[in-house]
């Protein structure tokens, strides 16, 4: 369960998945043209078995859970969604979750840390944009 962060609404829960070992990392993105516009369109992190993914809109995180990520079917070559698995990735896959850090703005910007043994993935969601921004460490 969520403590109440200041700007910030959501809507489902955020997993039990804290102290948990990571075995799955997917980001589903959404591209126009031949640009990357959202690289995290939706996160989808793998835990114990489950699939659980965040997503946002401003000044809101949703959280889901059970729903494994599945190849988008799109209909054009000028706009559409890509996933690209990262669930090889040494800093986060096997790596222990030890906390998941929010900030949000008025805005309606949200930042959410993740800090794994490993390293960390950070989704900066910007509400002007209305798109999410990847960095590990």
């Amino acid at each position: 369960m969520t403590a109440h962060i200041s700007h910030i609404q959501f809507l489902g829960e955020q997993p039990a998945i804290v102290g948990q070992a990571c075995s799955g990392l997917v980001l589903q993105h959404f591209y126009d043209g031949k640009s990357l516009i959202d690289h995290a369109n939706v996160t989808y992190l793998q835990f114990s078995g489950t699939w659980h993914r965040i997503y946002f809109e401003p000044g809101t995180v949703f959280w889901r859970s059970g729903e494994a990520p599945d190849t988008p079917i799109n209909s054009t070559l000028e706009h559409g969604l890509l996933l690209n698995n990262l669930s090889e990735l040494s800093s986060i896959s096997g790596s222990t979750l030890r906390q998941i850090d929010y900030l949000g703005n008025e805005a309606g910007d949200v930042d959410v840390l993740f800090k794994f043994d490993g390293g960390s993935l950070h989704l900066k969601y910007s509400s002007a944009m209305d798109s999410t921004q990847v960095e590990l460490g």
